[in-house]
């Protein structure tokens, strides 16, 4: 067991305050929808600069993670901090080339072809 956590440089001090207004902002910009072509564009500038803000978020967070677990080392926790009890987990793979080189018959018999599918996949980041 850890007793202490070497922080090193960072910190939750470290996110910006005005991520949080930006939220406020926001969430009021959503409580109505657009009625112009500005105001779409208004709030459409709005989401990217909370898409950012949150994607700082998450990183500092898995930083601040990551600086939590490193001291746990091999241990399970961080007397009164942390617990991180870990286990080794199995995990089996069907091996897709093997059986059919192994059993061509049987993985021609269970192999259907479907029909092609068109997918569109709408861009957060991209103007529409």
């Amino acid at each position: 067991m850890v007793k202490a956590i070497p922080w090193g440089e960072f910190g939750i001090d470290q996110t910006d305050p005005g991520d949080f207004g930006l939220l406020d902002v926001f969430d009021d910009m959503t409580y109505y929808p657009p009625t112009s072509q500005t105001e779409q564009e208004e709030l459409r500038e709005y989401y990217l600069l909370v898409l950012a803000a949150e994607s700082k978020a998450l990183w500092n967070k898995q930083i601040a993670q990551a600086q939590i677990k490193t001291p746990c080392g091999e241990n399970e926790s961080i007397e009164g901090v942390y617990n991180w009890a870990r286990e080794n987990k199995e995990k089996f793979v069907f091996n897709q080339e093997k059986f059919e080189t192994e059993h061509l018959d049987l993985f021609e018999q269970f192999t259907e072809r479907r029909a092609d599918v068109e997918a569109t996949i709408v861009d957060p980041k991209r103007g529409h």
